[in-house]
């Protein structure tokens, strides 16, 4: 148990309701709103894909986890037109993408080759 920067007869005043000074107490609101940190698991190949992808655009690796994250979250609809030959498209509407879509692949491009959207 550290040691108290009080002495015993210190601790024993702050701590007697007696002393209190409740009529002029002040309510103060945090500076800022609360950070977690979240540890996530990546392949190795996974990583150095992302990483790599962050990096061309000069981003920080935790922000852009973090913002994929909260993209992934706050998109609304993703709309897909299948087009059949022959007949007229099917259009589909999904509030995620499918959990099997995976890349597969990936080019080296310079920063301002890269897009988002």
């Amino acid at each position: 148990m550290p040691k108290s920067k009080w002495t015993e007869e210190e601790q024993k005043n702050l701590e007697n309701p007696d002393n209190w000074d409740a009529e002029s107490e002040k309510v103060i609101e945090p500076v800022s709103p609360g950070r977690v940190v979240v540890s996530v698991a990546f392949k190795r190949a996974e990583l150095e894909l992302v990483s790599s992808f962050a990096e061309a655009r000069h981003e920080k690796l935790s922000a852009f986890i973090r913002q994929a994250a909260i993209e992934r979250v706050t998109r609304v609809a993703e709309i897909t037109t299948f087009g059949i030959s022959g007949e007229s498209g099917i259009t589909i509407v999904s509030a995620y993408p499918p959990s099997d879509t995976f890349i597969t692949a990936a080019a080296e491009l310079e920063p301002d080759e890269v897009t988002t959207g």
